[in-house]
């Protein structure tokens, strides 16, 4: 059994995405070059990313995060009226990839 290093999922504190233009992630370069990643759309990438990018080192448990469909839109660089299709494919992308880092590497 595998623990995590969150005690909770605290879903009370919905927090709002950081859309700054530059947001500082260090993450490892095997996730940057994971092959995985690289068969996703641009657009999946960029939603990994901004994912990502919301995790903070102090984090204690798992939050929520909450978006606009304008925003969605801003991001991704389509039409609104697209949003929720565009929305629609790049979730299923994204549950399709398992992205996997093996113990002590």
């Amino acid at each position: 059994m595998v623990k995590s290093p969150f005690k909770e999922l605290n879903m009370d504190k919905i927090r709002k995405i950081d859309k700054r233009e530059s947001v500082k992630v260090v993450t490892s370069n095997e996730l940057i070059t994971s092959e995985d990643l690289s068969t996703l759309s641009l657009n999946a990438r960029k939603l990994f990313y901004i994912a990502v990018s919301q995790c903070k080192k102090e984090d204690s448990a798992f939050y929520e995060y909450e978006t606009t469909p304008k925003e969605l839109a801003e991001m991704w660089g389509v039409d609104r009226s697209n949003v929720y299709r565009e929305a629609r494919k790049i979730t299923d992308e994204l549950m399709r990839i398992l992205i996997h880092k093996e113990h002590g590497k």
